[in-house]
């Protein structure tokens, strides 16, 4: 045989055998998945609903860091108003939510203030406990205190007498 009929039989069985392994190939595939393809959506299935669950289960933590630094700041606020305007601020929190007033009652009939307006909490409040604080002229205040419980935990808020508000679990 001359080598340019042996390439071109070599070549033509060649291509004969790649044909009839992708028509092997294609029929096999119409069957259905394989274990592997199987395995690897269960196993992105499976990572998708675990970040999903991670990520609702933290919200109620997450929201109660976001509460616990809005109402620090606001504590810093009400303090300022109480020392430059010379007239003391309570704060007072129930179930529903809270709200800063002045303490005398005159002063507290026609306040209005944007930032120190009533807030609903976030999140349900099953109990509070030390729901007062009294920020006076004074630079120092009161440490205190204040005990939420919610439907999932308990949290312990301390305000210590520089009006810097600490979360502890």
């Amino acid at each position: 045989m001359q080598p340019s009929a042996v390439s071109r039989q070599s070549s033509a069985s060649t291509a004969w055998r790649l044909a009839a392994g992708s028509w092997r190939l294609a029929a096999y595939r119409r069957r259905g998945f394989t274990l592997i393809e199987l395995l690897i959506v269960i196993t992105i299935l499976a990572l998708g609903a675990m970040a999903v669950a991670l990520s609702v289960s933290g919200s109620d933590a997450r929201m109660l860091k976001e509460e616990t630094a809005r109402l620090g700041a606001l504590f810093r606020i009400a303090q300022d108003e109480a020392r430059i305007s010379g007239r003391a601020l309570v704060w007072e929190a129930d179930l529903e939510g809270y709200r800063f007033e002045p303490l005398d009652p005159e002063a507290a009939r026609g306040w209005k203030d944007e930032i120190l307006r009533p807030r609903a909490w976030p999140f349900t409040v099953r109990r509070i406990e030390g729901g007062r604080i009294v920020f006076g002229r004074e630079p120092l205040l009161d440490p205190g205190t204040l005990r939420i419980v919610t439907a999932d935990r308990e949290v312990l808020l301390v305000l210590d007498a520089l009006g810097e508000l600490r979360l502890h679990e």
